[in-house]
């Protein structure tokens, strides 16, 4: 899942052809979520407010992990858990599926 926010930052940050017809295909079958809001952000965490609507989205929608290789804004968050959701790189992410 993801929400149409966070969808349309892919866009923008995708100039390789190939890459965003990928990326067309498996939108094809992703659910778009609703967005979420983080007006106020949790205590002790500092996050662009660019970055509020992608982590309150996964929240909002009930997520377990929000999968992001977005090692500048989010890398400080990478291994915790904020809202119930679990911030991880896309590797991280499935090396803990392999166990």
């Amino acid at each position: 899942m993801s929400s149409a926010y966070a969808v349309e930052e892919t866009r923008r940050n995708i100039s390789d052809t190939e890459a965003r017809a990928r990326l067309e295909a498996l939108l094809g079958e992703t659910t778009i979520v609703a967005e979420g809001s983080l007006a106020e952000p949790p205590p002790n965490l500092t996050l662009a407010p660019k970055d509020r609507p992608i982590l309150a989205g996964a929240i909002r929608a009930g997520a377990t992990h929000l999968i992001t290789g977005d090692r500048k804004d989010f890398g400080k968050l990478f291994g915790r858990r904020i809202g119930g959701v679990l911030i991880l790189r896309p590797a991280d992410y499935f090396r803990s599926r392999q166990r």
